[in-house]
């Protein structure tokens, strides 16, 4: 089973797919650095986001705080 960090990560990355946008699109329209953003996609590397970052993902792609850490888009 997959931890809740990957899971979180491979679903940003999809829905980003879905939307047909680049790493840097996200950054800029989310007002974050886009060294930040790069980091959060990146499973090689270790994160500690801030809550205000889930939120801001969520508003972005319509979804909610929890959509985020389900396996349904992370496949």
């Amino acid at each position: 089973m997959e931890s809740s960090e990957i899971i979180f990560r491979k679903n940003i990355i999809y829905l980003r797919l879905l939307k047909e946008i680049s790493p840097y699109r996200v950054s800029k329209d989310l007002n974050i650095n886009m060294s930040y953003y790069y980091n959060l996609e990146n499973l090689r590397k270790p994160i500690n986001p801030r809550f205000e970052i889930f939120d801001k993902l969520a508003d972005y792609y319509g979804i909610t705080v929890s959509d985020l850490f389900k396996p349904q888009y992370s496949k």
